[in-house]
């Protein structure tokens, strides 16, 4: 009974050294593989991005963010989101010079230049009151696919609906 007992702590015994070893070997081939530079890609953010807005512009929630095929950012964010304290330039008489909501779509140069934008009420077309596309499919989201290529007869991007800017 006791060397029963005996060759079963023996085997348990061996079995633990054996899981062990394999154990290590795993953990040193997730190290090699560490080191050899297989990380998931690290992310920081710049406070000074992008750069002040004209016009005494600010951005409200941003809800679409893309990049297109010229490294440019397009951003989609919701004007209605600001609260009445950050807009006191849009009140009847205006309480500040500062601020008015930015325009809906604005896109940046990688530096965070504005470079574009457009968007917004305007006659001659219904803006939603909801913005829920991201830049690349907002056109067609506004006017259908259908309306879309029919007044842009090449697959405009949506520099041809850009405003310039005009000091307020």
């Amino acid at each position: 009974m006791k060397r029963k007992r005996d060759l079963l702590i023996a085997a348990i015994f061996l079995v633990l050294i054996a899981v062990l070893a394999i154990g290590q070997k795993f953990l040193e081939s997730r190290a090699v593989a560490e080191a050899a530079g297989v990380q998931a890609p690290m992310f920081e953010v710049d406070p000074l991005w992008p750069k002040p807005l004209p016009n005494h512009w600010i951005i409200g929630m941003t809800i679409g963010v893309s990049a297109d095929a010229q490294d440019h950012i397009w951003i989609i964010h919701r004007q209605q989101t600001l609260e009445p304290k950050e807009v006191y330039a849009t009140t009847d008489p205006p309480g500040a010079s500062c601020c008015l909501p930015a325009p809906p779509v604005l896109e940046f140069d990688q530096a965070g230049n504005l470079i574009g934008h457009w968007g917004g009420k305007g006659q001659g077309y219904e803006w939603p009151e909801s913005n829920h596309a991201t830049a690349g499919a907002l056109l067609p989201a506004l006017l259908g696919a259908e309306r879309a290529a029919a007044q842009l007869p090449t697959r405009a991007r949506p520099r041809e609906l850009w405003v310039t800017s005009t000091t307020v």
